[in-house]
């Protein structure tokens, strides 16, 4: 996503050839139009009058199936070891492991003497029953700007599971729990290639949508880079180690939650 330049050139190719070059000379002399960034609205109205805009989304959808594999997408940890991930993948939750984990670090920790044994089995089940989609799953970003920049608990705390059962102790107990998740780990984001086959047509015809209304506008402001974008996907299954291509840990990363 983050690479407009190269996939710039696939958008293009989506227009039947009789207006590839007459829509984007209409783009830019109307650009005063293409306020926002991420305003679909726009375009889709603006396109009314070079042909059906519903046949142009299904039509790069398809060539988007025929063209691409894989799409680059990002995941977020807090791992003590970035290796084994190269050897096991990138494991979904969990929960009965996470809870091991979590009465590991609190219980019998004397850093935090009120803590107990009945709040940390309660805490448990609380938060079981209001866990919906989370065990079993594993969840994974477009872009990894947006990630870093929005969602830095995941890299600040570690999984996110954990945070909610610290935060639940916090609010009965008034101890700082949190901050102990920030000792283990170093915050890594792990950069993979997700299979096509792993999206719904729902999930791609999104995707592609957002492609191009990003390609409108930059057109329309002679702009070569993607903004931010907030597209996620989640798989009820580990995620193989063969498609992971690399990581880093970022140096700066705003908490979301302070």
């Amino acid at each position: 996503w983050k690479d407009f330049c190269n996939w710039e050139r696939f958008i293009c190719d989506s227009f039947p050839k009789m207006i590839s070059e007459p829509i984007s000379y209409a783009i830019r002399k109307g650009k005063d139009g293409f306020q926002y960034e991420d305003d679909g609205f726009y375009f889709e109205e603006f396109y009314s009058t070079f042909g059906n805009y519903s046949e142009l989304v299904e039509s790069l959808l398809k060539q988007f199936y025929e063209r691409f594999t894989f799409v680059q997408m990002y995941h977020c940890c807090r791992p003590i070891n970035t290796q084994r991930y190269y050897l096991l993948g990138i494991r979904a939750l969990k929960m009965t492991e996470m809870n091991s984990r979590f009465k590991k670090l609190f219980l019998r920790n004397p850093k935090f003497p009120e803590i107990t044994k009945t709040h940390i089995l309660a805490t448990i089940e609380q938060h079981m029953a209001d866990s919906n989609k989370r065990h079993g799953y594993v969840y994974f970003g477009i872009d990894d700007r947006f990630l870093v920049n929005h969602c830095g608990h995941y890299l600040i705390y570690g999984s996110e599971y954990l945070q909610c059962l610290a935060t639940l102790i916090e609010r009965e107990i008034g101890c700082d729990l949190k901050s102990e998740l920030r000792k283990y780990g170093n915050p890594t984001v792990f950069a993979v290639r997700m299979p096509v086959s792993f999206f719904s047509e729902d999930d791609l015809r999104e995707l592609v949508s957002k492609a191009l209304h990003m390609w409108a506008y930059n057109i329309a402001h002679s702009r070569t880079h993607s903004y931010e974008l907030d597209f996620g996907k989640e798989i009820d299954q580990d995620f193989p180690s063969d498609y992971i291509i690399g990581h880093y840990h970022p140096k700066r990363i705003p908490d979301p939650s302070n």
